[in-house]
């Protein structure tokens, strides 16, 4: 069923909330589950600063909240950070749909109640509204976790309205020492889909203290003299052992990791039809912008 925007707006009005159908047995939807919704997301916490966003911290780096008007989908809201840092300057978007396959997104309209918000539990693949519906959509880190990268930005293009904006985050692929921890990654990401979530959660645990070891404490040293140095060594974002343990389940147990070139992932969007192709690489990984 495909909802024509101005119709679910007001059909939904009160509860703010709708469930689309879409397999939820499937394979890398479960252990999307799994990862996010039912444990990494399950208590929907804010930040204690709403500015440390991704919005803040990367996409509006290189772009500008102006961006962010009229209708807006928003496909792999999570915990729904970035959308509280909306609200909190006062984005003067006409709608604002937050979709996502996580279990918390049922809860997440009791904790953010706006009048022009709206929550939806569903698949990227296949996101229930009409062709030609948004003026913007956004995503944060959730495109490289699907299985079907290409169908995923079709979708967004049927989506959108006729010069309107896809703002996205991807992983990319790194060069020199990165990239061999990648294949290492890769190795691990294959065997974990093989077990249950309960060894990956394990294994998790008591890989941190290492990881915390190798990487993050060296990473603290080399902050105190080199920035790039810093920013090169793996994990350099976590603060102590339970933000390595959160980052090794958001790594290792997600159902797959797609990473890309900047010239790869140009060509996929040129290929599909999408103008105004703007890639930018740094060293957490690629933010896209481009029109229908």
């Amino acid at each position: 069923m495909k909802f024509n925007l101005q119709e679910f707006l007001t059909k939904f009005n009160e509860k703010k909330f709708y469930e689309s159908n879409f397999n939820q047995n499937d394979k890398y939807i479960l252990r999307s589950n799994e990862t996010w919704g039912s444990f990494l997301h399950k208590d929907n916490i804010s930040h204690a600063d709403k500015s440390n966003c991704h919005l803040k911290n990367i996409i509006e780096r290189y772009f500008t909240l102006n961006d962010f008007k009229g209708d807006i989908l928003e496909m792999g809201c999570g915990r729904a950070n970035d959308l509280e840092y909306f609200l909190s300057k006062n984005v003067p978007f006409k709608s604002y749909i937050a979709s996502d396959i996580g279990e918390n997104i049922s809860l997440l309209n009791k904790k953010i109640v706006n009048d022009k918000v709206y929550f939806i539990k569903a698949d990227n693949h296949n996101i229930p509204f009409e062709d030609y519906s948004f003026d913007l959509i956004y995503s944060f880190g959730s495109f490289h976790h699907c299985k079907n990268f290409k169908s995923v930005l079709l979708e967004t293009k049927r989506l959108l309205k006729k010069g309107s904006t896809l703002i996205f985050y991807n992983y990319k692929k790194h060069k020199y020492l990165k990239k061999y921890f990648l294949y290492i990654e890769d190795i691990i990401l294959y065997f974990f889909s093989l077990t249950n979530y309960k060894f990956v959660q394990s294994f998790s645990y008591f890989l941190s203290f290492f990881v915390y070891a190798i990487f993050v404490l060296p990473s603290k040293f080399f902050k105190l003299f080199s920035k790039s140095i810093h920013k090169s060594i793996p994990f350099n974002y976590c603060s102590n052992l339970t933000s390595v343990y959160r980052a090794l389940i958001d790594r290792l147990s997600s159902p797959i990791n797609l990473r890309f070139s900047k010239n790869e992932i140009h060509q996929y969007l040129d290929n599909i039809g999408f103008k105004d192709i703007n890639v930018i690489e740094d060293q957490t990984g690629l933010t896209i912008k481009c029109k229908k």
